[in-house]
């Protein structure tokens, strides 16, 4: 199971633009598992958490959203090439779902994947099939 929590702060997105980008977040959570993200049995294994926080910038509400984005990793899928890229593919879900260019969405969203230690998982799929999952996203 995949698991993810996505601090949305409340209206930042249009619910059309919301659910598109859960549907690429789900996307990139399938791929984190090296399994194609059209397939539906994976698909039904993720879970996203929404949170909907307040956020403040210098003590004051902020002028636009700013999302926080923290997937579980289980060990061995923590290497930094496959957080690099987890980072990318979500900056770039959050950047169209708001309409927005990368480098616009870049600053104000924060991904910050976490390990999940899980040691009967070190038979799953290598990094080399995530990565490449991962980078036909590109």
């Amino acid at each position: 199971m995949s698991i993810m929590d996505a601090f949305i702060p409340e209206g930042a997105l249009k619910p059309v633009a919301e659910g598109q980008l859960m549907k690429e977040l789900t996307d990139i959570l399938v791929s984190l598992e090296g399994i194609e993200p059209e397939n539906e049995q994976a698909r039904a294994e993720c879970v996203i958490f929404v949170h909907r926080p307040t956020v403040l910038v210098a003590g004051r509400p902020a002028r636009l959203p700013r999302y926080r984005f923290v997937p579980l990793l289980t060990k061995g899928r923590d290497d930094d090439t496959v957080v690099r890229l987890v980072e990318k593919a979500v900056i770039e879900a959050v950047a169209r779902a708001e309409g927005t260019s990368f480098d616009d969405a870049r600053s104000r969203v924060w991904v910050s994947p976490w390990e999940l230690p899980c040691p009967e998982r070190e038979l799953a799929p290598n990094s080399a099939r995530i990565l490449d999952s991962l980078a036909d996203r590109e």
